[in-house]
């Protein structure tokens, strides 16, 4: 047990108290955008009495942030504080780039090991693949730094491996297969974070497009995809949001207008200091008309439920899944002086019905309000034939009369339930699993390539076989094959086939069993 006298008890909450008083009552000046410095207010103040005086060496800048965060949290949950030294890594995904070696990496059994080269960055270039180990890394004084071991985190992995474009990083890796470690130099270079993670026919004329985030290029990348679709044929598309926690609004809403006719509302926002602002759409949308389906699950949030509610609101496409995560609060983005950014949350935006979905939170409470999101997964009720409604919600009515509701997400037009028989054993994570297929992938690569020639052929003949098995068995050797079900190999052969092949690959294995893409089938069936 915690235990601390009573007098302790007291002091801590003196102090906690002290500090929340003084620093909230220097918080707006903290955070106006227009403010040169903060010396002589209170925060800066109390700041400079806890450096010089208080008992034990502490560091101010860490107390200054965590404090500033712990008062936003008392605003609602969506409301956040960035250090200046994590603005940059918390943008990346918003404006679709970063500077870096080009590496997507897990780390496993201590040791960074990479799961995919991004293509036509400086790893791939360099020959490195999926599988090799990165050991070290060397300063500009020659100082070796290890990433291996178990004080070795994400974050200290992007710290060192991550860096201005053009500058060079000297690692020692070690090659799958080879016999020793190496050196190697690269040259950081800008990296794209693409927003589209696949498209392409998941049968005649029917489209598929994946929207793994809402960014600054979404729009230009889906108009891109959309089009090289429509040039083959496309007549009805699916639009995939699932896992899609949101982003930028604008781009939400560009999308949407690519479906809505003009005049139509796309969403409208509002807040205390905000005047109401409406999004209609324009003319000459790419997708006006034509059969369209959304799929969205418990994951999809905030700009991915813009999209969908307005779709859903205008009657304009079939929503299908499980209902969304139900995040309805606008942020915006201030810097501060010091380079540090707010996310201040500034209005509530509404579907064109008049619904706001964002869920039900109270004022500080956010560990309370983030905790509701797991109960989803801890009660079952995801995995329920039938969906629970949230309750005493108010009901509004699309222009075709179907009956939506506002508060805890959007609820599609057919619910899904999550497929019980897809969890996985408690002998290997996802994570893992993947790695072990990539670590297959690259024994068999010289012989799954050419036997299988195409992506098209591995998909219709390939599955794990004995040597699969094996490997599974090398890294887990308590585990047994019964561990991996028929769905999980299913999934596996869709990580083999994602390092063979490409990620259109891997998709299209994913969407063959995909019980959403089962329910669109049937639909169309009785069109």
């Amino acid at each position: 047990q915690n235990y601390q006298p009573t007098s302790a008890k007291i002091r801590v909450l003196l102090v906690f108290i002290l500090l929340a008083l003084v620093f909230y009552a220097g918080y707006r000046f903290a955070l106006t955008p227009n403010a040169s410095n903060r010396e002589g207010t209170p925060l800066g103040s109390i700041l400079d009495l806890i450096s010089k005086r208080y008992v034990d060496t502490i560091n101010a800048a860490d107390l200054e942030s965590k404090t500033l965060q712990s008062i936003l949290q008392e605003l609602d949950p969506h409301s956040v504080y960035i250090d200046a030294k994590d603005v940059t890594r918390a943008n990346e995904g918003l404006v679709g780039n970063f500077q870096g070696i080009g590496v997507e990496f897990l780390i496993y059994k201590d040791t960074v090991r990479i799961l995919k080269c991004i293509p036509g960055g400086p790893s791939e270039k360099a020959g490195l693949h999926a599988g090799d180990c990165i050991l070290n890394v060397f300063s500009k004084s020659r100082k070796q730094i290890t990433l291996m071991g178990k004080e070795t985190t994400e974050d200290s992995v992007f710290k060192y491996l991550r860096g201005p474009e053009s500058s060079k990083i000297e690692m020692e890796i070690y090659r799958f297969g080879a016999k020793k470690p190496e050196k190697i130099t690269l040259e950081r270079a800008e990296i794209p974070i693409e927003s589209i993670d696949c498209a392409f026919f998941i049968k005649p004329y029917t489209g598929y497009i994946k929207i793994s985030r809402f960014g600054a290029k979404t729009h230009e990348e889906f108009k891109t995809a959309f089009n090289t679709l429509k040039a083959s044929g496309l007549n009805e598309l699916v639009l995939d949001l699932r896992g899609n926690s949101g982003g930028y609004l604008n781009a939400a809403t560009a999308i949407a207008d690519e479906f809505l006719k003009e005049g139509l509302t796309i969403v409208y926002t509002q807040g205390a200091h905000q005047k109401k602002n409406t999004e209609t759409a324009s003319s000459g949308g790419c997708f006006e008309t034509g059969p369209l389906y959304v799929l969205i699950d418990q994951e999809s949030a905030s700009a991915s439920e813009i999209l969908a509610g307005a779709l859903q609101d205008q009657d304009r496409a079939t929503l299908i899944g499980r209902r969304s995560f139900g995040k309805g609060l606008v942020q915006d983005q201030i810097e501060l002086p010091d380079g540090s950014v707010v996310r201040l949350t500034v209005a509530r935006y509404y579907t064109p019905t008049g619904r706001c979905i964002q869920r039900a939170y109270k004022m500080g409470e956010s560990e309370a309000y983030e905790q509701e999101a797991i109960k989803q997964y801890m009660s079952g009720e995801l995995y329920k034939p039938e969906p629970s409604l949230p309750k005493n919600q108010p009901a509004y009515h699309t222009p075709q009369g179907k009956t939506v509701y506002g508060g805890g997400g959007i609820m599609p037009d057919f619910w899904i339930p999550m497929d019980s028989s897809n969890r996985i054993s408690n002998a290997v994570s996802y994570r893992e699993l993947q790695f072990i297929c990539t670590v297959y992938t690259r024994m068999c690569q010289n012989a799954l390539v050419p036997d299988f020639k195409s992506s098209d052929r591995f998909i219709e003949q390939f599955n794990p076989d004995q040597t699969f098995f094996k490997v599974f068995k090398s890294y887990h050797k308590q585990a047994q094959e019964r561990d991996l079900n028929s769905n999980l190999l299913k999934l596996c052969k869709a990580y083999i086939g994602r390092v063979a092949f490409d990620n259109n690959c891997y998709y299209t294995l994913l969407l063959k069993e995909d019980p959403m893409i089962k329910k669109i089938q049937l639909l169309q069936k009785k069109l």
